[in-house]
C-alpha cells in the first residue's frame, strides 16, 4: 500500500513538472516571444502535448515572418506610390500609376479611383484598372453618394472593408468584374473634406483585411495631397497665365507706337497667353452707327474679317452690337440657339463657337469692343474669363484716352506677384508632404527623402523624424536618401544632425540609397559619416532594421 502511495506521489509530481513546463511556454508564447524552445519529454502523453504545442509555435513563426515579409513589401510598395504621387505631372496620370501599382504590386483583383461631386451628389469614376477600368471610365460610370460601398465610404468619411461581400446587402456587383469575392472603399480625403474614393477589390472571400484597410488609407491620404496640390498647381497657373496676360497689354500699351499696333498686340495676347482661339478689337466710329474692327488674331482672322465692320442699331440680334449698345459683356456659349446671335448668318453661327464681347468703356461711354471667342469643343467662356477680358477691356480704353497707364500696369504686376506668392505657397506645400513617415513595424520607421536639401526643409526633415519617433515609439529608422539629388558637406551635417536627434530619442538611424556618386562625393569632400549605420539600398537597411528588433524576413518558397 505504501509503495503505491509513492508511485502515485511521483506521478503525480511528474504530472504537476511536466504541465507547468508546457504552461510557461504557452505564456511566453502568449506574450509575444515566438522564440521559445519547446522541451519534449519521454513520457506520453506529455510528449504528444510537447509535440503540438512546438508545432502550432512553428507555425506562428512562419506566420509572424510571412507578416513582416508582407509589410516590408507594402513599405517598398507604398514608399514606390509615394514617388510616383510626387512626379505625377497630372491628376489622370497620377490615378492611372496608383491603380496599376495598386493591383498589381498587392496583387488585388481591381482597383479604381472616383471624384466626388459634392453638388451634383455623385462619385465618377476617373481610372480603373485593365480593360474594366477602360470600359468604365469610358461609359462615364458613376455612383450616387451613399449607395454601395463606395458610396458609403464617401458620405460617412470613413472605410468600408466586407470581407464577403455576398453578405452585404447594401453591395453593388458590377458585371464587368463577375469574380469580385471582397471589398474595401477608402475615402480620399483631405482635413475633413472627401475628395473621392479608393476602390480596391479581391477575387477571394477574405481577400481583403483590415491591414490592406490601413495601407489604403495611407494611399488615400497621400492621393488627397497630391489632389489638393494639382489642384493649387492649377489655379496657380491659371492666375499666372491671367498676371501674364495682364502684363502683356500693360508692356504693349507701355510701348509708343500707334493705336492699332497696340490693339494688335493686346489681340494677340489673348490667344497666346489665356488659350483663346481667336480675338477682334473695333471700335465706333465718329457719328456713333457703327463698330469698324481695327485688330485681331489666331483661327479664320483674315484681313477681310479684322476690318470688318457691324451697324449699332437698336434691335439687331448681334453679341457685338448689344455689348456697346447696352454696355455691358455679353457672353454666348451656344450662338446656333442663342437668340442674342439671331442676326447672325448661319453658316458663321455653326463656326462660331463660344464668344464673349466685352465693351471698351471710357466714363460711362462704350467707344470699343473687345472680342474673345473657344472653339465649340472648347470649355465654357465663365464669368471669371469674362472679369479678365474686362480687365483688359479697360487697359484698351487706357491706351485710347492715354490715360491710367501707370494704375493698370501697378494692377499687372500686383496680380503677376500675387501669382508667384501661390506658386511659392504651393511648392512650400509640396516640400511638406515631401517628408512621409511610413511604418514598417512598430519599432521600424522609413523617412524617405526626394529632392533638394536645405536648411529649411532639413528642419523640416528633423521634426517629422522626431515627430514619428515619439509617435510610433520607434527604435529604429531608415532614412533613404535615393531621391536626393546632391549630397554635400551641409546635407550631410543635416544628416548627422538628424542622426544625434534621434539617438538623444532612443532610435538608431540607418542610412541607405547612398550611390557610387553620392559614396564619392562624400569621400571628397572628407565628411565623416561614422556615426551613421549606411546599407546600399532600402531592402538591405530593411534586413537590418529587423535584425536589431529581432524580426527576419522570411523567403516564401
Amino acid at each position: 500500500m505504501a509503495k503505491g502511495q509513492d508511485e502515485l506521489m511521483e506521478y503525480k509530481q511528474l504530472v504537476e513538472r511536466r504541465v507547468g513546463e508546457l504552461l510557461d511556454v504557452v505564456q511566453k508564447v502568449s506574450s509575444g516571444d515566438l522564440t521559445v524552445r519547446v522541451p519534449v519529454p519521454e513520457e506520453r502523453p506529455f510528449a504528444d502535448l510537447a509535440v503540438a504545442l512546438r508545432t502550432m509555435v512553428d507555425s506562428l513563426q512562419k506566420a509572424s515572418a510571412k507578416t513582416a515579409e508582407r509589410r516590408a513589401q507594402a513599405v517598398l510598395t507604398s514608399t514606390e506610390i509615394s514617388q510616383e504621387i510626387a512626379v505625377s505631372p497630372a491628376l489622370d496620370e497620377l490615378f492611372r500609376r496608383v491603380v496599376n501599382l495598386v493591383t498589381e504590386r498587392f496583387g488585388y483583383y481591381h482597383a479604381h479611383v472616383y471624384l466626388l461631386d459634392p453638388e451634383a451628389g455623385y462619385l465618377t469614376l476617373v481610372e480603373g484598372y485593365g480593360d474594366a477600368g477602360r470600359i468604365m471610365k469610358e461609359q462615364g460610370h458613376r455612383i450616387e453618394l451613399g449607395k454601395g460601398l463606395v458610396g458609403r465610404a464617401a458620405a460617412t468619411g470613413e472605410p468600408v472593408l466586407v470581407p464577403d461581400v455576398s453578405k452585404d446587402p447594401g453591395w453593388l456587383p458590377n458585371p464587368l468584374l463577375p469574380e469580385t469575392k471582397a471589398e474595401v472603399a477608402v475615402p480620399i480625403k483631405l482635413r475633413g473634406e472627401v475628395l473621392g474614393v479608393l476602390d480596391v477589390q479581391a477575387d477571394t472571400v477574405g481577400g481583403l483585411t483590415y491591414d490592406d484597410e490601413v495601407l489604403l488609407l495611407g494611399l488615400g491620404g497621400q492621393i488627397a495631397s497630391a489632389i489638393r496640390s494639382t489642384r493649387l498647381l492649377a489655379e496657380t497657373q491659371r492666375r499666372a497665365q491671367e498676371a501674364t496676360a495682364l502684363y502683356r497689354t500693360a508692356e504693349a500699351i507701355g510701348r509708343v507706337g500707334n493705336l492699332e499696333e497696340t490693339f494688335q498686340s493686346l489681340a494677340e495676347a489673348l490667344v497666346e497667353t489665356l488659350g483663346y482661339s481667336s480675338s477682334w478689337i473695333a471700335v465706333v466710329n465718329e457719328t456713333r452707327d457703327a463698330i469698324q474692327g481695327v485688330a485681331g488674331y489666331g483661327y479664320g482672322m483674315t484681313k477681310q474679317t479684322v476690318k470688318g465692320s457691324e451697324p449699332l442699331r437698336e434691335g439687331y440680334m448681334n453679341p457685338t452690337v448689344l455689348a456697346v449698345l447696352q454696355r455691358q459683356a455679353i457672353v454666348v456659349n451656344d450662338p446656333a440657339t442663342d437668340e442674342r446671335a439671331a442676326d447672325i448668318p448661319a453658316e458663321v453661327r455653326a463656326l462660331a463657337g463660344k464668344i464673349a464681347e466685352v465693351p471698351i468703356m471710357i466714363g460711362d461711354e462704350a467707344v470699343g469692343i473687345l472680342a474673345a471667342s473657344r472653339l465649340a469643343d472648347q470649355p465654357d467662356i465663365t464669368e471669371r474669363d469674362v472679369e479678365v477680358l474686362q480687365a483688359v477691356a479697360n487697359q484698351a480704353a487706357v491706351a485710347m484716352e492715354n490715360a491710367r497707364l501707370l494704375a493698370e500696369t501697378r494692377t499687372s504686376l500686383e496680380r503677376l506677384q500675387q501669382a508667384y506668392e501661390a506658386q511659392a505657397h504651393m511648392a512650400q506645400t509640396i516640400r511638406e508632404l515631401s517628408t512621409p513617415i511610413v511604418p514598417v513595424t512598430r519599432e521600424v520607421l522609413v523617412l524617405p527623402l526626394v529632392g533638394a536639401l536645405d536648411s529649411q526643409r532639413a528642419e523640416q526633415v528633423i521634426e517629422s523624424l522626431l515627430r514619428g519617433i515619439e509617435e510610433q515609439r520607434a527604435r529604429v529608422v531608415i532614412m533613404d536618401i535615393t531621391g536626393v539629388p546632391v549630397v554635400d558637406t551641409n546635407v550631410a551635417n543635416y544628416l548627422l544632425r538628424a542622426a544625434l536627434a534621434a539617438r538623444l530619442l532612443g532610435a538608431e538611424v540607418i542610412l541607405v540609397g547612398i550611390t557610387p556618386q553620392v559614396a564619392q562625393a562624400v569621400v571628397s569632400l572628407g565628411v565623416d559619416l561614422s556615426e551613421i549605420v549606411t546599407r546600399s539600398d532600402l531592402q538591405s537597411g530593411i534586413e537590418y532594421a529587423l535584425g536589431l528588433v529581432g524580426m527576419t524576413i522570411v523567403e516564401k518558397h
